[in-house]
């Protein structure tokens, strides 16, 4: 019986604790909430205007009354166990390619990396080595020294440009769409809590804060920023873009929301693509001082970016188009330096075998463009020669041929069409919410469905659907329709493909019309 007594008094006392403490921490934060209200103005409020991105997190602090958790980076895919073998082996440049091909399988589906271990691992030597030659010839195709290297000898060679002004314009254009919408696009927003987007929110906010008392200039803010927010997230690629498009656009236009129309925003886009891209490169090379940034912009920060027209046209019909798709930009708004004036230098980098074991590039997590850099350049100020370069590796790139043949060698039955998990924004089609049937459905799984009924769901598409990076925008919502701006087509599914609806949405203002992001 006393023992019983003793229990429950024991119990009813750290009741009475728990309360106590509940009321003081309750109190706490009522006397706490002004002075967080209060911080709001001072830590968001600056240049003369309010940062949405740093005053939404501030604002649900101040709900939550307490700071967010530290910043979490997202998982890593898997990897493939033969590449990581390789990249331990003796031979230096198989080493780096190795490592560097590993960051790009990594992407693949799980089939495709069990072919490509197969293909490496092989017991014939002939099957063995070819796998490991097309890994090596491959990273030619990315590696910052190879790719700067050609793009020398095209300079001082003489060879003519086969591009159009126009055709110039359209590529430059597609390819600073796709990486500013890598950042900055809704699908970086799909299956996060609100916690997990305060915290990424308010990480590029001080990262782009920080950025606009460091430097000067739009571009070298969004640098930066990228910079800055790709090593506070420990490598996150797109919280890096997201960072440097939005210190961009803050910087010169005073406003998250400024971004101008037409040619102004296209110069706008190309400048913070670039800034961006420059910042996580040197980031990723190791560069974790503001020292190694100086060095890289003092020797005029160039990014030469590579693959762009097969952005654009999804093949390379045309060889010499293929080969002369490369071009230079740099960071502090200047033409690069003519090649004549570090050609040698740029050929001896490429003939050089790697200083390191470690990989130099880095890949989007949509597994579309490849980030690579010279770490020997970004470390000199006083070179002229493009220090980091900018690949796409997409669907229908050359680089990424040369991992289907490897797949290929593994297990001939795999599909080269179905190597990596491709994901985008499709159409769906109209949703009838009055009487709950469909107009044009793209898949016949939808029909007896609501639109919040697939979310998660597998769907067999019944027709052809342009893949998209994102959901179109309303610009005006009138009572016979929306006026709408389209977004860049990222690829495409066939009918008969079978997709995973990641989430839906219906399109703003005209709710009928119904997007989903999906991945195949």
């Amino acid at each position: 019986m006393s023992r019983l007594f003793t229990s429950a008094a024991f119990l009813v006392l750290f009741r009475f604790i728990g309360c106590l403490v509940m009321v003081l921490v309750l109190a706490i934060l009522g006397i706490a909430a002004p002075a967080i209200a209060q911080d709001c103005n001072e830590r968001c409020c600056r240049w003369g205007v309010c940062e949405p991105l740093c005053k939404s997190s501030c604002e649900l602090e101040k709900t939550v009354g307490l700071p967010p958790p530290p910043f979490t980076p997202s998982l890593i895919p898997g990897h493939s166990a033969a590449l990581r073998a390789l990249a331990d082996s003796g031979d230096p440049t198989l080493r780096q390619a190795a490592r560097n091909g590993d960051e790009f399988v990594s992407k693949f589906k799980g089939e495709a990396k069990a072919a490509i271990d197969q293909a490496l691992d092989a017991s014939d030597q002939a099957t063995k080595d070819a796998a490991r030659n097309l890994v090596k010839s491959a990273n030619d195709i990315v590696d910052a020294a190879k790719a700067v290297g050609r793009f020398a000898e095209r300079q001082v060679g003489g060879y003519s440009q086969v591009f159009s002004a126009a055709q110039r314009r359209i590529r430059e254009g597609k390819v600073a769409d796709a990486i500013w919408h890598i950042g900055t696009g809704p699908a970086q927003n799909t299956n996060k809590n609100a916690a997990q987007l305060m915290q990424e929110n308010e990480l590029v906010a001080k990262a782009a804060a920080y950025a606009a008392t460091a430097y000067g200039g739009p571009a070298g803010t969004a640098m930066f920023a990228a910079w800055k927010a790709y090593n506070e997230s420990e490598g996150n690629i797109e919280l890096a873009i997201k960072a440097g498009a939005y210190a961009y656009v803050v910087n010169e236009y005073g406003n998250v929301d400024a971004l101008p129309g037409g040619t102004a925003g296209e110069v706008a886009k190309k400048a913070a693509a670039t800034g961006a891209i420059a910042g996580l490169a040197v980031a990723a090379s190791g560069g974790s001082t503001e020292e190694s940034l100086n060095a890289f912009v003092r020797s005029g920060g160039a990014v030469l970016i590579q693959g762009g027209q097969a952005y654009v046209e999804k093949e390379y019909a045309y060889p010499a188009m293929a080969e002369a798709d490369l071009y230079c930009q740099t960071v502090v708004g200047e033409d690069c330096a003519t090649a004549d004036d570090w050609y040698d230098q740029a050929v001896e980098y490429a003939d050089a075998a790697p200083n390191n074991n470690g990989a130099n590039l880095k890949v989007t997590s949509n597994g579309e463009w490849a980030i690579s850099w010279n770490k020997t350049a970004v470390n000199d100020p006083a070179t002229k020669v493009p220090a980091v370069v900018l690949t796409y590796v997409g669907k229908g790139s050359p680089y990424l041929e040369k991992f289907q043949k490897i797949v290929a060698i593994g297990d001939p039955a795999i599909s080269s069409d179905s190597l990596v998990l491709t994901q985008g924004w499709i159409y769906l089609g109209r949703y009838r919410q009055m009487t709950g049937e469909w107009d044009q459905p793209r898949s016949d799984d939808l029909i007896g469905k609501s639109p919040e009924d697939v979310k998660g769901a597998q769907i067999t598409l019944s027709t052809g659907v342009n893949l998209r990076s994102a959901m179109f925008k309303a610009v005006t919502v009138t009572d016979t329709g929306c006026d709408i701006i389209e977004t860049p087509i990222i690829g495409g599914l066939e009918a008969g493909s079978v997709a995973r609806v990641l989430d839906v949405v219906r399109f703003e203002g005209c709710t009928s019309y119904v997007w989903a992001q999906v991945e195949r």
